[in-house]
């Protein structure tokens, strides 16, 4: 399931790829993570960064080293 958001930078890219491994959608991620769908899209898309906490817990979801 490709996602519709287009990765930018190497960041985001990592979180792309691991979303789509899992066959998520971005709303599926979101939602698990407790963050807006827009956050995650501005994620991807290196406009902002995870702070400590969402990064824990984008990790614990997408099984990725923190």
């Amino acid at each position: 399931m490709a996602l519709e958001v287009q990765p930018v930078g190497r960041f985001g890219m990592m979180l792309h790829q691991a979303i789509d491994a899992k066959k998520l959608t971005l709303a599926d991620v979101a939602g698990n993570a407790e963050v807006t769908y827009e956050h995650m899209r501005k994620l991807i898309r290196q406009i902002s960064f995870p702070g400590e906490d969402l990064a824990k817990r984008l990790c614990d979801l997408l099984d990725l080293d923190f």
